[in-house]
């Protein structure tokens, strides 16, 4: 879901110092937050669309029917 450095970070689990160093280097850069923010959205509203989600859910119950 997340595009690291472009919709979002993305630091390993349980990896505290990487999330504080990620989080100390977005508050110097509100641009960058606003930016990210924004790409993510757009890609929300792209990829998750109620009729994409209508059609996958279409494919999930088609394959049941015919088990």
């Amino acid at each position: 879901m997340i595009i690291n450095d472009e919709t979002g970070m993305l630091i390993l689990p349980n990896d505290s110092i990487s999330l504080a160093n990620v989080i100390i280097n977005l508050i110097k850069q509100p641009k960058k937050i606003k930016e990210m923010g924004i790409k993510a959205r757009e890609r929300i509203k792209s990829k998750f669309t109620i009729e994409k989600n209508v059609e996958s859910i279409k494919k999930i119950y088609k394959k049941l029917v015919k088990k």
